[in-house]
This record gives structure tokens, sequence and C-alpha cells, in this order.
């Protein structure tokens, strides 16, 4: 009751009533159910609807006893919830009807920090609403892992509910957050160290710039990703692989234009996405 939802498909549970054989189930868009969206008959006491509702509405819900004598209790109070607002509008384009491997399709998106779930006909049935979260990897079990706004791009682990249910401070990299088989948590961590600039094209724009660029000195922050283990219970880092301490500065790309990137022809002038 009063709960802001992120998702279209709507548990309705309630506790039960004494005799009760059954229940009624209703759903409205109005207090008064002149317009009922939900008429349902259930023997337990959850029912998961799936159909007939929508983004950005306020829905009101009750529930009645049904007995064995065939007669009804009074209606509960009235519920109500609203459904925030769909992160996508999308269409799909069905190319071959047999060959579905699953229902639903989950991804996170990079630049906005956000996550859907959408079935086969492209409708957003699930997201993150405004919790600043980008799915990067998702669990066999179906858990959710990703980074967060929350605190600096923290690698988080979250639940269907925006619910948090790990989360390390430490700012991580986008790319992959996980938990591992022995219950701790991994991922990345930027690391810088300075390399020199090696010779090419770019040579002398750099050096106007004031670096030596001689492929040498040491002058320029190279960013790598060091792996990182998290323990599960303390949140430190406990394992670490830093990429900074087995491979040479000698060894970067000299052909597919990241060195122009550098120079800030990309975006990232001043250092280099080793």
């Amino acid at each position: 009751n009063g709960d802001i939802l992120n998702y279209i498909y709507i548990p309705f549970e309630w506790g039960q009533f004494p005799d009760a054989i059954g229940y009624n189930l209703q759903a409205s868009e109005s207090g008064s159910f002149n317009s009922i969206i939900l008429d349902h008959f259930t023997e337990q006491t959850l029912f998961i609807a799936k159909e007939n509702f929508e983004w950005d509405t306020t829905y009101y819900w009750r529930v009645q006893s049904v007995f064995s004598n065939g007669e009804v209790g009074e209606w509960t109070d009235l519920s109500m919830f609203s459904i925030g607002s769909q992160e996508f509008n999308l269409t799909s384009e069905i190319l071959t009807q047999d060959s579905f491997l699953y229902e639903y399709t989950v991804f996170g998106d990079w630049n906005n920090y956000r996550t859907s779930v959408v079935d086969i006909s492209g409708k957003e049935v699930w997201n993150s609403g405004l919790f600043g979260f980008m799915m990067n990897h998702v669990s066999e079990f179906g858990q959710l892992f990703g980074c967060s706004q929350i605190s600096n791009s923290s690698g988080i682990e979250i639940d269907y509910n925006e619910h948090i249910v790990w989360n390390v401070t430490q700012s991580v990299d986008q790319h992959e957050f996980k938990q591992i088989s022995n219950g701790n948590y991994m991922g990345f961590v930027s690391e810088t160290e300075l390399g020199p600039i090696p010779l090419g094209d770019w040579t002398s724009l750099f050096q106007q710039l004031g670096y030596q660029a001689d492929g040498i000195t040491n002058e320029i922050p190279f960013w790598a990703q060091k792996l990182v283990e998290f323990d599960s219970d303390t949140k430190e880092e406990i394992w670490s692989w830093n990429p900074h301490d087995y491979y040479s500065k000698q060894d970067t790309d000299l052909y597919g234009g990241t060195w122009w990137n550098s120079l800030g022809l990309g975006g990232s002038g001043g250092s280099h996405d080793w």
C-alpha cells in the first residue's frame, strides 16, 4: 500500500482469512471501482498479474473472502500503489518465431546508469527506476550485478525491488562486477602509472604540449584495470592483479588511433587508455 513500483507485473499478496476457501481479487484505476481491470478468483493468497497494468498509472485493489457455502465476506480496505515511468520506448522485430531461448531480455545502459527487462514483444516490464543502476552481469540464479551512481560508480548487487543486497563503496569500472564461486565479489578498479609516449605521427604535437615524447621518458598516465577481489563480509580488498606489474609499457597500440585520443582528439587528452 502506497508503494511506487518499478515494474508492471504486479504480485498481489494478502494474509489468510479464517474459513475462506478462496478469494476474489479486484483492481481498478478508480477508488470507486467503476472500471475494473482485474477481477480474479484464486485459492491462493498470492497472484501475479501480468496484463492490463501500465507505466505512469495509479491503481487501487481489494480482496474478498469466499466461503464453502458460496457466501462472500466484506471487501478489505482499499490499498493503492503507483507504477513509475518506463525507461525505454522499444519495439521488436520477430525473425524466427520458433527460435526463442528466453522470454525476457535484461540489459544495462552505460551512459545513463539504467537497466530494463523487456519481453519478446519489446515491452518493458521492469526497470531500475530512480536507482541509477547499470547492470553488467546476471548470474544463473537471476541475481543482478553492476555499477550504481549511489556512491561514485560503486560495485553493487541489487534485487528487483531496488534494494541493495551488497555493495562496495570503492569506485569500480563499469565493464563487469560479479559474485564469484567462493562468495566474494570481484570487479575492476582503475589504476594509473606513468609511461612513455611512443614515437609516431603524433610526436611533434605532444612535444608542442611540453612532453618529451621520445618513447623513453615516463611522463603520461597510463590507465589500466586492476582485477580486485572483495571480501563478502568486510568488503575489504583481499586479492588483486595489477597489469602495471606484469606488462611492459613499450607494448601499446600504434595503429588503432588511441594515441590521437590521448592527445585530446578523442576527448581523453592528458592520459592514455592503455
